[in-house]
């Protein structure tokens, strides 16, 4: 799937000095939302075993950057604002960039893919400390789902050893 997604980032947008500020509140104290929702997932995981492990580490190839796949399903399409707010977030407060095309995984649902301004050179990002929920969370580990990664990351899925031994009594 990756072979035919350009690597090429458009220009990037200027801000002025209050547009810069008004980013970096907002994206302060989404950080400060994060750290609250961290907190409140590692107490789930106290009473709930996710059914799949995310092992390995970041390789910091920038695959995960150069494709942000956002879910967008059907139900989305009839309110067609919704669409403009979300482009604006992702691209005026997370430095995205949409990349013009989508992935349709069925009828129902379909991704919009974008790449972030702020991969560098050396597969690290220069807003590390503010970069977003989507950023800090891949790969997500879900407790119902089998996870999905992209080609070429350095994790891996295996399903967790107490479901494997659940699976064995049966």
């Amino acid at each position: 799937m990756t072979a035919f997604l350009k690597r090429q980032k458009p220009h990037h947008h200027k801000r002025n000095i209050v547009g810069s500020i008004l980013s970096f509140i907002i994206k302060f104290s989404v950080v400060v939302f994060i750290a609250i929702d961290v907190f409140f997932q590692k107490i789930v995981r106290l009473f709930f075993i996710p059914r799949y492990r995310i092992t390995g580490a970041c390789k910091k190839r920038g695959e995960c950057c150069h494709h942000i796949f956002f879910p967008w399903y059907s139900r989305y399409d009839k309110i067609p604002f919704f669409k403009v707010i979300i482009l604006w977030w992702f691209t005026r407060i997370y430095d995205f960039y949409e990349k013009r095309f989508s992935y349709e995984e069925s009828d129902k649902m379909r991704y919009i893919v974008f790449g972030c301004h702020n991969l560098q050179e050396d597969g690290k990002c220069a807003d590390y400390f503010l970069r977003p929920r989507v950023c800090r969370n891949y790969p997500r580990e879900t407790f119902f789902q089998k996870p999905v990664l992209l080609k070429g990351c350095g994790f891996s899925i295996e399903q967790h050893p107490y479901y494997q031994k659940k699976e064995i009594k049966k």
